[in-house]
């Protein structure tokens, strides 16, 4: 006897299947409001093999409350396993029947196709769209992209038929460079985000003289539909501030947490093999209208020019150039209004630890996994899978070193290829020509089992330059000139009801 007939046997004395009539009857003769109560005690695979029983059963596992709880359930164990994998975009009361669950059993599909080689197939679209910098957001569900007239366009990848883009943030005169960062805003009523983005915009085409460059923040906040007004969901973006920084140099990477941002600006001067990492406390410049004139910390970065930086809890910094990962106290920085024009000792401070990994990539960025005390990403050096930990300011002292690295798993025979890869917690991807391979790397303190080859799919296209995805809707993304979009979980492979095995 499963699950199902356990619970039922125990409150009801039945066993179904092959329970008489008359047992059947008072089950079925419950006041609504006390069988809902009962079958929210159901997991979710059980509420799916309810259903064939009888009618009534069918309507009560497919109800809101149920699935509510459903929902509730996952994410109290998606967060005490960190495995960070499940998001909804709003609370779950606002959810309409049969959303809740299409969406968990969407994560669920995807999960089994993601390990198992009979799944459903994966469903491929390309997008013939041009597009600049590009960035998933948590769900899977929108997709953001710079163009080269400076606008932030957006995509909704779960609408139907061909893909329509939509405004964010508008374009501006001239063309534009545009480098852009997301930060997720926590315990926000729907999906709230900020963007940050360094513009640097010529005001013709490629004009030398003329050239701005300015940090903005805008704040993104998804706009739930009206159903009766015919109305779909959308996002809308209002800029909460915008500074200048200086046009001779060059951000290569930006980064966005709290009321901070970081970024690396190149010199076009006597320095441009090496690099400043500047932090600003954004918020303090909402009111400066677009001036030069504020405090900043900044490093003169000893790496080569390409550093990409991340913003970390507690006021650290991470730094990657070139194979070297460096954790940086940025409050430690030299502070001051103006870029030294002269770098010497007093330009950079020591950093908190360091290390060198052969080959090591961080880009795209690795998600940041928080737990109580400490943070972790994910790194791919050479053939095999690297774990970081970074502990927390207050837990560093009781720790020999504020960060270590473990070994999450080897991947031979990659060689020559240098393979691409996208991360997530548990679970990544490694693209080489035109094979995706998706691959297991569970942490050592987990219960997740072994790393492990998961299956291989031959994509449309060769390597992207940048490659994404999202655990929770089953959606890989690859951009090289056109944007190639993988459905492990297809929406219209599944909906409400289905059996997952």
């Amino acid at each position: 006897m499963g699950a199902l007939g356990q619970v039922l046997s125990s409150w009801f004395s039945v066993d179904l299947p092959g329970a008489p009539d008359a047992s059947k009857s008072r089950l079925l003769t419950l006041p609504p409001e006390l069988l809902t109560g009962i079958v929210q005690e159901l997991s979710w695979q059980d509420l799916l093999r309810i259903r064939p029983t009888c009618r009534l059963l069918d309507e009560v596992s497919k109800s809101s409350p149920v699935w509510r709880n459903i929902a509730r359930l996952e994410l109290l164990d998606d967060c005490t396993t960190g495995a960070n994998e499940l998001f909804f975009d709003r609370p779950v009361e606002q959810y309409k029947l049969g959303e809740l669950e299409r969406l968990i059993l969407r994560w669920k599909q995807a999960k089994q196709n993601w390990t198992a080689d009979n799944g459903i197939p994966p469903a491929f679209r390309t997008f013939k769209i041009n597009v600049e910098r590009v960035h998933l957001v948590r769900g899977g569900r929108w997709l953001l992209f710079a163009r080269r007239t400076g606008s932030i366009v957006y995509l909704d990848l779960d609408a139907s038929g061909p893909p329509v883009e939509h405004i964010l943030i508008p374009e501006r005169t001239g063309s534009s460079d545009t480098t852009m960062a997301l930060d997720y805003i926590p315990n926000s009523n729907v999906l709230t985000f900020n963007v940050a983005l360094a513009v640097r915009q010529f005001p013709g085409e490629r004009e030398k003289t003329g050239v701005t460059y300015t940090i903005q923040v805008w704040r993104v906040r998804l706009s739930l539909r009206d159903d009766g007004a015919g109305l779909a969901d959308r996002l809308s973006a209002g800029c909460l501030v915008s500074f200048c920084q200086d046009p001779q140099c060059f951000v290569y990477s930006i980064s966005i947490l709290g009321d901070y941002i970081a970024h690396t600006l190149l010199s076009k001067g006597d320095y441009k093999d090496f690099s400043f990492i500047v932090v600003t406390k954004w918020v303090d410049l909402i009111d400066m209208e677009g001036g030069c004139n504020y405090t900043k910390w900044s490093h003169y970065s000893r790496l080569k020019w390409r550093s990409i930086v991340y913003l970390l809890p507690g006021h650290q910094l991470l730094v990657y150039a070139d194979g070297a990962i460096q954790l940086y106290d940025f409050f430690r920085f030299p502070e001051s209004k103006a870029l030294p024009t002269r770098p010497d000792r007093s330009s950079w401070s020591d950093p908190l630890w360091k290390t060198f990994i052969d080959g090591a990539d961080l880009f795209p960025a690795p998600p940041m996994i928080s737990g109580p005390d400490f943070v972790r990403m994910v790194i791919f050096a050479n053939t095999g899978f690297r774990g970081l930990t970074i502990y927390s300011p207050n837990r560093q002292a009781e720790r020999e070193s504020p960060a270590s690295i473990c070994e999450l798993g080897e991947c031979p025979g990659l060689e020559p290829l240098y393979p691409a890869p996208s991360y997530g917690h548990r679970y990544s991807t490694l693209m080489t020509g035109s094979q995706l391979t998706l691959v297991s790397h569970p942490w050592p303190d987990g219960s997740e089992g072994k790393f492990r080859y998961l299956g291989k799919i031959t994509c449309h296209k060769g390597q992207g330059l940048d490659r994404l995805f999202d655990m929770m809707s089953g959606r890989i993304v690859i951009v090289n000139r056109t944007i190639d979009i993988l459905d492990l979980a297809p929406m219209n492979a599944f909906g409400a009801g289905q059996r997952i095995a």
